[in-house]
């Protein structure tokens, strides 16, 4: 038997990230003042343990190997409103577990990727073959 379903996702993957923005705060903007440089984003590697990302750094990372070459401009420029003179390179040798196309229309706009990256929001990482981990909220 064969069942067609119009206008629905749906996946087999066993893995599953979840991103959440949050709000920024002074003590935040204090946070990870200090950076080297040069910073190169796209090499992090988000699989399906479970595991939570809430520094600046990671965000980064994931949102980078999500948009590719497309979103470069837009993380540059979220990076240097608060780290002006940073270079920010792209490797792109690392990869999200059963990676998409997936692009949510927030992650054009680069207020909203600032608030991301240095906010208290995050990526959370799992699986549905095991519960260990997350606890339920």
């Amino acid at each position: 038997m064969l069942k067609i379903r119009n206008g629905i996702f749906e996946t087999n993957s066993s893995s599953s990230h979840s991103l959440s923005i949050g709000t920024i705060n002074a003590d935040q903007m204090l946070e990870d003042t200090s950076l080297d440089n040069s910073i190169t984003l796209g090499v992090g590697e988000y699989g399906w343990e479970w595991e939570d990302y809430d520094r600046w750094v990671e965000k980064a990372d994931y949102v980078a190997i999500l948009l590719k070459e497309e979103g470069q401009d837009l993380i540059r420029e979220a990076i240097h409103r608060k780290f002006p003179n940073v270079k920010v390179y792209f490797n792109y040798s690392g990869y999200i577990d059963h990676e998409s196309d997936y692009k949510d229309e927030w992650m054009t706009d680069v207020d909203t990727l600032f608030t991301f990256f240095f906010g208290s929001g995050g990526v959370s990482t799992g699986n549905d073959n095991d519960d260990c981990g997350h606890q339920e909220f």
